[in-house]
């Protein structure tokens, strides 16, 4: 355990780091939440003066705060608003990105669904600048390398998830999300064929 790991730790704070991210986690009960709100003020507090007798600037203005739980739980909190964080005061956010997955308040990763979904379309459609220059193999296996990386990132976190996460109604031209066990190069494979599709009409 690092050294900061174990200050977090003296205050009864949950943590994850991930090179120069750190993650502070703190669980509290939805109908008192000052004692863990105040647990996670004096524990960022400490953090910041520990990077700091370190020589590093810890960025609190850059910080998110997000709550997570039921509907009735956050119901319940709706009078936090804001959260002191060392030493800076953050809004309470609805949903917040970590290392490329979109968290919402409830777990249920609409939006992150929606995000990646819209960026394979958006690099899909994008084939079409190229596209004449392109045999169809080639086409096939540029959006494959694309696309099935996103459609595999982090996946797993969409495993259970509610058939209404990938069943969003979809504007003209966009791809539902595949669910969680479609392999990503088998649907990068079916983008490719609406790439070259539109490219067919476009160039």
């Amino acid at each position: 355990m690092s050294a900061v790991g174990e200050l977090i730790e003296s205050y009864g704070v949950s943590y994850h780091q991930f090179t120069d991210d750190t993650q502070l986690l703190v669980s509290m009960d939805s109908t008192n939440a000052t004692p863990a709100i105040d647990r996670l003020a004096h524990c960022s507090a400490a953090v910041r003066l520990w990077f700091l007798q370190k020589g590093l600037q810890l960025n609190a203005d850059k910080s998110e705060v997000v709550l997570l739980g039921t509907s009735a739980q956050l119901r319940s909190a709706t009078n936090i608003t804001t959260v002191d964080v060392a030493g800076s005061t953050l809004p309470v956010a609805s949903k917040l990105k970590s290392l490329g997955v979109t968290t919402d308040s409830n777990l249920r990763f609409n939006c992150h669904a929606r995000n990646v979904a819209k960026a394979c379309n958006f690099h899909t459609r994008a084939l079409r600048h190229v596209r004449s220059l392109l045999t169809d193999d080639v086409a096939q296996t540029v959006a494959c390398s694309i696309v099935a990386s996103r459609l595999d990132y982090c996946n797993a976190l969409l495993s259970g998830a509610p058939a209404a996460t990938f069943d969003k109604p979809e504007q003209p031209g966009q791809s539902r999300l595949p669910e969680p066990g479609s392999h990503g190069r088998q649907a990068a494979a079916s983008l490719a064929t609406l790439a070259s599709g539109e490219a067919a009409g476009h160039l």
